[in-house]
């Protein structure tokens, strides 16, 4: 009920943004939405595309009928997606023939290559396209001869050697739940995969295990996973598999927490052990440290005062919310709202402020990430050398979502080999993103790591981000 009231918000301010008056609905349907985007001429999806994703996970999902009627039509569309030059909507559209019309696709070996083609461009997807691109890939999912080619599409992804090892196809097993699926969950877990795929997957995991989806066996390879990590380094274990760890029977799980605080060194004097969660979440610190002038740069001066009061709640949930689900959530909202742009620049206040606390800078850049458009692209070129790894991080991550900008381009390109591999990393993805000509450099030169030679060349190939 929550989820839904929060669409009918979205959708009130929108209308009250376009000068309709009225009142939000507790239960729009999809059709609202798409009225809505009309209304006020949106692109197709950014409201609707939300109707899957902003409900509590395992909610039935909205099936958009397909378009594409005559075999002349759905040549053309399977044409693109199979070339690589579908965009967000046709994708979506091949997820709804694929779904509705089965026999009208091939169930050959272009089947694979146009699955692969779906996981490759989903990292690709910003905003509403990527929503897109992720119903089309549930819709593929959701016919049962296809489930299991779906799960193979992302472990081709996944572990593309010359990838840029990106997260997003990996979140679409939560939403498949089939042998297959819960094999390359538990796969992923495996200490030879990068600190954060073992992390996603564990959170993964944690919402199978609690769904009671796991069988005895699945569970026994979770449990063991957890207890090696645990055997190997206590502290790394306790990062990675935070959230999974509180999820296994109470015994266990209290046993484990009691061991790591035994192992863990004790902070500086004046520090709180985990900063991050502990000054996001210590109710004294948040009503010191809610900015207000991050909703005074959010409201719209034409936002009616329950649109206001609601975004207040957005707000507070997309930047202090301690479960990582809610966040998203909430910032997938702003995302789509008309306050997104005014919501970035408070975010930019926030962070460039001095005394914010380095948690609070944190959460306000991971937002960022989720509604920074080209007006903040000159404040973020400051930041993207910020002090704070994290930070500098998910700024970067937030420049990758705008259009291509020389000056942020050059700070990218100059400082790819002198920072820590993760915002290394993040460097290059928001190259790619953005169509950076310094990728072609990149991928020929004889002193870059050859990772970088690698995903740059990856990029070349498949180009930058995909918008709609």
């Amino acid at each position: 009920m929550i989820a839904r009231r929060r669409l009918g918000w979205l959708l009130t301010a929108w209308q009250q943004h376009a000068g309709v008056a009225t009142t939000f609905s507790s239960e729009p349907a999809y059709a609202d939405c798409v009225a809505t985007e009309q209304l006020c001429g949106l692109p197709e999806g950014q409201l609707s595309s939300l109707v899957d994703l902003v409900g509590p996970a395992g909610a039935p999902i909205v099936r958009v009928p397909a378009q594409a009627r005559t075999r002349a039509e759905v040549d053309v569309l399977l044409g693109a997606a199979l070339d690589g030059r579908a965009t967000a909507v046709q994708w979506r559209q091949v997820g709804a023939l694929v779904r509705e019309r089965p026999d009208a696709v091939p169930y050959d070996d272009r089947m694979d290559a146009l699955v692969q083609q779906l996981t490759g461009a989903l990292p690709r997807g910003v905003k509403h396209a990527f929503r897109l691109m992720r119903s089309a890939a549930l819709d593929i999912a959701a016919v049962p001869e296809l489930s299991d080619r779906m799960v193979e599409g992302i472990r081709f992804t996944v572990e593309d050697v010359d990838g840029p090892a990106l997260l997003e196809p990996i979140g679409l097993l939560d939403e498949i739940d089939t042998a297959a699926s819960h094999q390359l969950i538990l796969e992923l877990l495996d200490p030879s995969r990068s600190r954060i795929q073992r992390s996603f997957a564990a959170g993964l995991a944690t919402r199978v295990l609690e769904r009671g989806a796991f069988d005895a066996d699945e569970r026994s390879r979770v449990l063991l996973a957890v207890l090696s990590g645990w055997r190997s380094d206590p502290v790394e274990a306790r990062a990675v598999f935070g959230q999974l760890i509180e999820a296994l029977p109470p015994g266990l799980s209290a046993a484990l927490a009691r061991d790591v605080r035994i192992v863990t060194p004790a902070p500086p004097p004046g520090e709180p052990a985990d900063e991050e969660d502990r000054g996001a979440r210590d109710d004294a610190v948040i009503g010191a440290l809610m900015p207000w002038a991050l909703m005074d740069s959010a409201i719209a001066t034409d936002a009616g005062d329950p649109v206001v009061d609601e975004l207040r709640v957005v707000l507070h949930e997309a930047l202090l919310a301690p479960d990582d689900e809610w966040r998203w959530r909430a910032s997938l909202l702003l995302s789509a709202s008309p306050f997104h742009p005014g919501v970035g620049d408070g975010l930019l206040d926030l962070i460039s402020a001095n005394g914010t606390a380095p948690a609070l800078r944190r959460r306000a850049a991971e937002l960022l990430s989720h509604v920074s458009c080209d007006r903040h692209v000159l404040r973020i070129v400051q930041l993207l050398d910020d002090p704070d790894p994290r930070v500098a991080t998910r700024v970067t991550a937030a420049y990758a979502h705008t259009s291509l900008s020389e000056l942020a381009d050059h700070v990218l390109r100059t400082g790819l080999t002198d920072v820590r591999l993760r915002l290394a990393r993040a460097r290059l993805y928001a190259m790619g993103m953005t169509g950076s000509p310094g990728l072609t450099w990149v991928s020929r030169s004889t002193t870059a790591p050859r990772w970088q030679r690698r995903t740059a060349g990856w990029w070349l190939a498949r180009g930058p981000a995909i918008k709609a």
